[in-house]
């Protein structure tokens, strides 16, 4: 959470593809009410590695990840650019400047605070 937004996702642990991943935003700096971007690319909800942090979408930063959190954040920039793997806001258009700057106030940024959410299935 920071000043510029307030963003979150979710996607079934340890699963690179999923059709119920989805990420949200609570704030953003755009002042749109609070909303949920469905996964567009099942295949793509989430990428992992040993020396990446939490990927979602797949690709390059600037042709598919939608949401790159390093392992190192306070250290490292993380970076935003919705809409590749996950759907876009009526109104924006996937890798513009608007689009990657919509989560977190500028593509590259550096998170404040992480919370991390799991579902328990009962």
């Amino acid at each position: 959470a920071s000043k510029n937004g307030c963003l979150g996702e979710t996607v079934p642990v340890g699963e690179n593809r999923s059709t119920n991943a989805f990420m949200f935003s609570l704030w953003n700096k755009d002042n749109l009410p609070a909303f949920k971007s469905s996964i567009l690319e099942v295949n793509k909800a989430t990428f992992s590695g040993a020396s990446y942090g939490a990927v979602f979408g797949s690709g390059t930063i600037s042709s598919g990840i939608d949401l790159f959190i390093t392992r190192h954040p306070p250290t490292q920039n993380c970076y935003a650019n919705l809409g590749h793997a996950y759907k876009l806001p009526e109104g924006y258009k996937k890798g513009t400047d608007k689009a990657g700057a919509l989560l977190a106030g500028s593509s590259g940024f550096t998170p404040s605070e992480i919370e991390v959410f799991y579902q328990v299935k009962n």
